[in-house]
């Protein structure tokens, strides 16, 4: 079994023609937090100068990853950005500030921000503004409640790949007996699959 910082460094497996020629633009800043700048790493396929705006894919890294890192700049992360540009569609892998449960607010606004700012920036990113999908992954599932809540117009897909949807703080198993009460819902953590009045 290969050593942990070796694993971020590993890419999938298979290749599809075109990934070669896929565009990145790297560490563009998407958000300042304090003194962190957030960056993003934007995969476009070869051909976007022309023609219509590509649908764009925003994955979503797991967490919390303990410390502050770079994710986007895993080998799963920098695969998946450049399948999904020879694709045909546009990627935007990120950084947020998931470092802990405690950090969930902090990174949910990031998310948030990252996908505010490839909107607000879809001419110059060649992206089709109301045509985002969202692909969380691990623990970065929890980011899925607040679309899958409010069903925003432009999220035209969700992807939950092997993803937590929900996480009680502290979790159910660390709970005395006596003093197991219902959670109070957080606003950022509950979910629904159906739109509301």
């Amino acid at each position: 079994m290969p050593a942990p910082e070796e694993m971020y460094k590993m890419r999938i497996v298979y290749t599809v023609p075109g990934m070669e020629a896929v565009t990145v633009h790297r560490d563009l800043v998407y958000r300042t937090a304090g003194q962190t700048e957030l960056k993003m790493d934007v995969y476009c396929p070869a051909d976007m100068r022309e023609g219509p705006r590509a649908p764009v894919v925003m994955l979503v890294h797991g967490g919390p990853t303990g410390t502050p890192s770079s994710p986007k700049d895993w080998g799963i992360f920098v695969s998946y950005g450049e399948l999904l540009s020879a694709s045909g569609l546009v990627a935007v892998t990120f950084n947020h500030r998931f470092y802990s449960p405690s950090h969930l607010h902090e990174a949910a606004s990031d998310v948030a921000h990252a996908i505010d700012y490839v909107r607000g920036n879809a001419d110059s990113l060649h992206v089709d503004k109301d045509r985002v999908g969202v692909w969380a992954f691990s623990g970065g599932g929890v980011f899925l409640s607040l679309p899958l809540r409010d069903l925003p117009e432009f999220v035209r897909c969700l992807v939950s790949y092997y993803a937590v949807l929900d996480i009680q703080v502290p979790p159910p198993r660390k709970r005395k007996a006596k003093s197991v009460k219902k959670p109070a819902r957080n606003s950022l953590l509950c979910f629904t699959s159906r739109r509301t009045p």
